[in-house]
């Protein structure tokens, strides 16, 4: 037997905490008589069921821990196994600074390109994917998955980050250390990168994270949204006078660089214009080479929730049932 959330098992530990308080404010009352509910004739003679007053107190810690054990999701496992197919490793980085709520794409940036990612998620088989965002900073989403489902709901939760800086280098190199100790064969780990502008903030070069891919063999794919160099775009902002106002905005997109990333690391770069010519480059990049990797995840188990629950269920309205008959205390 194993636990899917292990953790909630640490609220045992409050189990003999409770026992022990519980004995250490216990009150004897000399005066206090214990009888059966049903028969009131020989109270004296049942001195033996005051030795055993404390069973419902028992009872209930045993319910308790059975609660416990039953939110930390037990399960048997049936079926374990390596599974093979034809895929690759995938690192998606996604540019999240306010630049991607440029409007040349309906009905932004960004949103063109979480609804273009999730139908690339939705597309593949057999691949491992993570996801990375980044502005300023770089955030992992998603580590190496399977689970698309759970992959494509992470994209659709992808927001702007205000603070108006990015760091292409930094959201390359939180990739790269995804992909990096994965054991695999050349060409089957790659990064795709989507972003609109130009690396200004970050502690970490672009140039230094291409160099580090390349030590991991890690190909890089660059889709740079815009036309090159410096655009105005539209954009809808939040004016504290005025309410919601739309406005154009000088934004750059630094070509040169996405294409020098993707040389280096024999990828290929992708200018993105238009909402159908990011739908199509990703459909280009859907026809990557693959090759044999190995998803370790297949497990077939058993839940046992139920049976935990109900057996806590039943001590506790055991411990009640004693509580107001056998051990019923008449103060």
């Amino acid at each position: 037997m194993t636990f899917l959330s292990p953790y909630f098992l640490l609220l045992l530990l409050l189990i003999p905490a409770i026992a022990v308080f519980y004995i250490k404010t216990r009150k004897e009352i000399s005066n206090t008589i214990y009888f059966p509910r049903t028969k009131m004739s020989g109270v004296l003679k049942k001195k033996s069921s005051y030795k055993y007053k404390d069973i419902p107190f028992i009872l209930i810690l045993i319910s308790l821990s059975l609660f416990i054990i039953a939110l930390s999701r037990p399960v048997i496992i049936k079926y374990k196994s390596d599974a093979f197919g034809e895929g690759i490793y995938i690192s998606l980085v996604v540019d999240v600074s306010p630049s991607m709520l440029g409007e040349d794409l309906v009905p932004n940036r960004l949103e063109a390109a979480k609804d273009t990612l999730i139908k690339f998620i939705n597309n593949r088989n057999f691949d491992k994917i993570s996801l990375v965002s980044f502005a300023m900073r770089a955030s992992v989403l998603s580590p190496s998955t399977f689970d698309y489902d759970s992959l494509a709901n992470a994209v659709s939760k992808i927001e702007i980050d205000e603070e108006g800086s990015t760091s292409i280098g930094l959201g390359m190199a939180t990739a790269v250390d995804m992909l990096r100790n994965i054991d695999s064969k050349k060409g089957d780990k790659i990064i795709i990168l989507l972003t609109d502008g130009d690396n200004n903030a970050g502690e970490i070069e672009p140039k230094l994270a291409t160099e580090i891919a390349n030590l991991y063999d890690i190909k890089i794919y660059t889709i740079g949204i815009g036309k090159p160099g410096i655009e105005y775009v539209w954009v809808t902002v939040d004016d504290p006078v005025r309410g919601k106002n739309r406005i154009r905005m000088p934004f750059k997109l630094n070509e040169d660089t996405l294409i020098d990333i993707a040389k280096s690391t024999g990828g290929r770069y992708f200018n993105a214009t238009s909402r159908r010519t990011l739908a199509d480059i990703y459909a280009a990049i859907h026809n990557l080479e693959k090759q044999e990797i190995k998803n370790d995840s297949s497990i077939e188990y058993s839940e046992l929730f139920t049976p935990f629950a109900l057996f806590g269920l039943l001590f506790l309205i055991l411990a009640f049932v004693l509580k107001h008959s056998k051990f019923l205390v008449i103060p």
